[in-house]
């Protein structure tokens, strides 16, 4: 009996919980409605405050361009206004200058009339009397021209005062029909000044009506934006409540669920140290075989290296107990068994002094520098190798000597670099170049006789098979 009244206790408890969740969740989904709603809503009003908006642009752009008509209209009134008021100041002028010209003309005419008058009636005694009475043919001669060059001054003056007069009358005209003209002009530009006023005024009571629209459109989406801020406000409430609830559940799930892992990961963690444990016995014992089978084969490197070096030793000291002229004699003999492909070896002692006055090691040095000087190591090594290769090949000298100063075979010889070399000393990174290139070191492989630049190697083109790069020079045969 207590059983089942426990058991229908917990389905009431778990229907109450089931309902309050059902119930939880119809309200979220209304509230989302509802924002969705005012969403929409806030989403309509930016439209239409943009459409207005873009329909206020447009107008706003039509009037400037109107505006600059105007203004260009104005500027053509105030054109023609300046070209009417000159026209009216040379009007003026001109008329002016007509009553002057007209007033000249009377003037000349009654002064040629009393001339003429007094000509006329003046007896031909008097003409006679002027040129009897004249002392000379000269004195005649200038009486008769003063009588002529009178009547020809006031024709000229009479001819001078009607072009005058006729000038002006023609340029007054010109100037009466430029009045009209301008008149007419602005006449027509006052009428169009009006239209545009017309126009920009319409344009201005419409783009007021378009700002009054996008203020009204953009209170709107105010308006709704408030409303779902407010309405998310809501949301968040509700599902925080939600949240604590499920939070709530979870955490007793999750209390048992921890539990139950804590078991099995103490469980994992035993077998955990157990494996790790096993690998590493396992890893140390591996590690101490690898480490004996290094040290065995270092052990015998070493060994092999001290063979080698105590056999180069004996080499060595067996050289340096023979005259320079059995080491030379031994040397060539040593060649001359080798084959030409230079598979042989060759022993040359480094202290050796040559006929330069310097040992084969400071000489070999010493042309390395001049031609590799500021190369890497292995590019001053190739170049003693070259020197070598040489050595072994029947085709040129037997010793370093008569290599390096063998003709036409290294420029530093010519140009004296050598020599200076030879008394200043070479570097020590070509000094241990040459060192070890006594002592068998070899880069390039013995069959290369000849270097020299890139550039100059694409110049003179050799018809070689085989080349190679090392640093700075093209190593060929």
């Amino acid at each position: 009996m207590k059983k089942l009244i426990y058991g229908l206790i917990i389905c009431l408890l778990l229907g109450i919980c089931c309902w309050g969740f059902v119930s939880r969740a119809d309200e979220l989904e209304d509230i989302q409605k509802e924002i969705e709603k005012n969403e929409n809503k806030q989403q309509q009003a930016e439209e239409n405050a943009a459409w207005v908006n873009y329909l206020r642009s447009q107008l706003r752009a039509e009037l400037d361009e109107a505006q600059l008509e105007l203004d260009g209209l104005l500027e053509e009134l105030e054109d023609l206004n300046r070209q009417a008021s000159e026209t009216e100041t040379l009007i003026d002028h001109y008329l002016a200058q007509r009553v002057e010209s007209e007033a000249r003309l009377a003037e000349q005419k009654d002064a040629m009339a009393l001339r003429i008058q007094y000509t006329y009636e003046q007896p031909v005694a008097s003409y006679l009397e002027i040129l009897l009475g004249s002392k000379s043919l000269s004195a005649i001669l200038n009486s008769a021209e003063y009588i002529s060059s009178m009547s020809a001054y006031d024709k000229k003056m009479m001819e001078d005062y009607q072009a005058t007069l006729d000038e002006c009358s023609e340029n007054l005209a010109l100037m009466i029909a430029e009045e009209d003209r301008l008149v007419s002009l602005l006449k027509a530009a006052e009428e169009k000044e009006a239209i545009y006023q017309t126009k920009t005024q319409e344009m201005l009571d419409k783009l007021a009506v378009y700002s009054a629209q996008v203020a009204a459109y953009s209170e709107q989406a105010m308006v709704y934006a408030q409303e779902v801020q407010n309405q998310q406000v809501k949301l968040e409430a509700a599902r925080e409540a939600a949240r604590k609830a499920a939070e709530d559940a979870a955490r007793k799930r999750a209390e048992e669920e921890a539990a139950r892992q804590r078991a099995a990961a103490e469980a994992a963690r035993q077998k955990a140290e157990a494996d790790a444990r096993n690998a590493a016995a396992e890893a140390e014992r591996r590690a101490q075989e690898e480490q004996a089978r290094k040290e065995a084969e270092a052990e015998k490197a070493r060994q092999a290296a001290e063979d080698e070096k105590a056999r180069i030793a004996a080499e060595r000291a067996a050289l340096l107990a023979r005259t320079p002229e059995e080491k030379r004699k031994a040397q060539e003999e040593a060649l001359i068994a080798s084959d030409r492909r230079a598979v042989g070896s060759i022993i040359i002692d480094p202290d050796l002094y040559n006929p330069s006055g310097y040992t084969n090691l400071e000489l070999l040095a010493a042309i390395i520098d001049c031609e590799a000087g500021g190369q890497t190591y292995e590019g001053r090594v190739a170049v003693g190798n070259v020197i070598m290769n040489r050595i072994l090949d029947p085709r040129f000298q037997t010793t370093i000597y008569d290599v390096v100063y063998g003709p036409g075979q290294f420029s530093p010889v010519k140009n004296g670099m050598l020599a200076r070399r030879l008394a200043q000393g070479a570097r020590e990174s070509c000094v241990q170049a040459a060192k070890d290139v006594l002592e068998g070191v070899w880069v390039i492989p013995k069959e290369y006789l000849y270097f020299c630049t890139p550039e100059a190697f694409a110049k003179i083109n050799p018809r070689h098979s085989h080349k190679m790069t090392v640093c700075w020079h093209v190593f060929y045969y």
